[in-house]
């Protein structure tokens, strides 16, 4: 190893900024471990209303919050056994409810429809043995009408509901089995369906792009990546960009990212772009800003991208977190960008959850915080939802990770305000800074024990990994040439690093 130490000097980082917590509302604990854990089943807002869809002790819940201060309104149980996938829309002068639940002795999807003031008009099982996936509701608001999706036993279920109860359904059976669905509405209410198809002499899913009438016929259907090679490593997404255009992205094992924009009346290809990264990115999360002409990719490990159709890359985040159980969700509008990733700290208690508030147009970090739940272990993403100037995040923390058999959760629902971000303070301009090291090789032996966690950082304060020493050298080796800040726990030793 070859290394260059320029100065020397030790100093204090001032303290991050932090977001502000608006209020925080606590979901009752299980009395007893089920080995299920309760989950989180979708959430909306209209005006001043949060409607989150959860489960306790396995059973179907609906509590609806005042969002300026969290105020629970009321909270509507039923009988129904749910199976870890759900939603919760406001539909109209209601709300529309889908879920996977225990149904005629096998796994099958109920929609339902609760009133404003917490009253259920009525519930519609879909008839079904095996339902694997469920997407949904989508709500139509032009035709009045909500859709379920469900995936199972080889076949595409659409469950269509209006306010009087069901209003239709129908069934596609694919041509091949499909590992994954992700699921929107076009403008004028046909269901789009992104699947990830397993087709024989294809060495990895192939991601199919579909477009479905009202009867549940294909009016077109595209693939997104060649059907031969080993190609794409995740499921791909795709979100409704305007009216009449879809935004699609999937990743592959060779380093691409690929957006590509499709006709929604065709299927025809209007744009496309492929940024090619250094590392195998794994797609985790899409969100798209159209007023503002970006696109929001977040990858797996907590990287965070923006696209623009007319400027290709516009910024990445990078983080390299550490977690047992990883989930990365991007949320944006025209104004924020926000990136929420599970990390560990490697501090005793598990994961946590990080959330980053990002300059959208530049990517420059402005404010972080972390949701850590006093149940002091893992700290789960359920859902989250960006409305405005605040962000509701729904976790999960649990109970007992040593025995699966008695393995439970307990939800917290958390609401920040992001108007008036503070932004991080910038580094001392003195040109002694910290001990700068100019190298290509190992910095471990400059990173004591009794400094972790440490946190690299770029010029801009964008964090780029956190942790022990082994895991700062691992990310090191792999950086781009430029110069690096390494913070020490509490901001008690700052050290700059160039790798040339």
């Amino acid at each position: 190893m070859r290394s260059l130490f320029l100065a020397a000097c030790c100093c204090v980082l001032s303290a991050q900024a932090q977001l502000q917590l608006q209020w925080q509302h606590r979901f009752d604990a299980p009395t007893v471990l089920t080995g299920f854990g309760d989950v989180g089943l979708g959430l909306d807002r209209r005006n001043d209303s949060l409607i989150v869809g959860h489960s306790w002790e396995n059973r179907s819940q609906s509590s609806l919050f005042a969002a300026d201060d969290g105020q629970l309104r009321w909270t509507l149980g039923t009988s129904d056994t749910v199976f870890h996938f759900g939603g919760r829309r406001f539909f109209g002068g209601a709300i529309a409810s889908g879920e996977r639940t225990a149904s005629n002795g096998g796994i099958g999807e109920r929609s339902s429809r609760i009133a404003l003031d917490g009253t259920l008009s009525w519930t519609v099982d879909a008839g079904l043995l095996f339902v694997q996936q469920l997407r949904g509701p989508l709500v139509n608001a032009a035709g009045d009408t909500a859709h379920v999706l469900t995936y199972g036993g080889g076949a595409l279920h659409d469950q269509r509901v209006d306010h009087g109860g069901s209003a239709g359904a129908w069934s596609y059976t694919s041509a091949h089995p499909w590992d994954g669905i992700e699921a929107c509405l076009a403008s004028d209410g046909s269901v789009i369906v992104t699947a990830m198809a397993d087709l024989p002499g294809a060495f990895s899913d192939v991601p199919q792009l579909m477009r479905f009438d009202a009867a549940g016929t294909p009016t077109w259907s595209t693939w997104l990546e060649d059907s031969t090679g080993f190609i794409v490593n995740t499921a791909a997404l795709t979100a409704l960009w305007n009216a009449d255009t879809l935004l699609s992205v999937h990743t592959t094992w060779s380093g691409l990212v690929v957006l590509r924009m499709t006709d929604a009346d065709d299927g025809s290809v209007l744009w496309s772009f492929t940024d090619s990264l250094a590392t195998t990115p794994e797609l985790a999360s899409l969100a798209v800003a159209p007023e503002k002409q970006r696109i929001h990719v977040g990858l797996r490990g907590g990287t965070s991208i923006a696209y623009s159709p007319g400027a290709g890359r516009l910024w990445m985040d990078t983080l390299n977190t550490q977690a047992s159980y990883q989930r990365m969700a991007v949320l944006a509008n025209g104004a924020h960008a926000v990136s929420i990733v599970t990390d560990d700290r490697q501090i005793a208690q598990g994961q946590d959850l990080h959330i980053r508030l990002l300059d959208p147009a530049t990517g420059v970090l402005l404010d972080t915080a972390w949701v850590n739940d006093t149940v002091r272990t893992h700290d789960l993403l359920e859902d989250a939802l960006l409305w405005g100037d605040e962000l509701h995040l729904l976790s999960a923390a649990t109970f007992d990770t040593l025995n699966i058999l008695n393995e439970s959760t307990t939800l917290l629902l958390s609401t920040f305000n992001l108007a008036a971000p503070t932004a991080l303070p910038e580094h001392p301009s003195s040109p002694v800074i910290g001990t700068a090291v100019v190298t290509n090789g190992s910095i471990a032996e400059h990173l004591s024990p009794s400094g972790a966690p440490w946190t690299a950082q770029d010029g801009a304060g964008r964090v780029l990994a956190t942790g022990d020493a082994a895991r700062i050298d691992a990310w090191y080796a792999t950086a781009a040439p430029g110069a690096y800040h390494v913070l020490g726990a509490e901001g008690r030793s700052r050290l700059r690093f160039i790798r040339h």
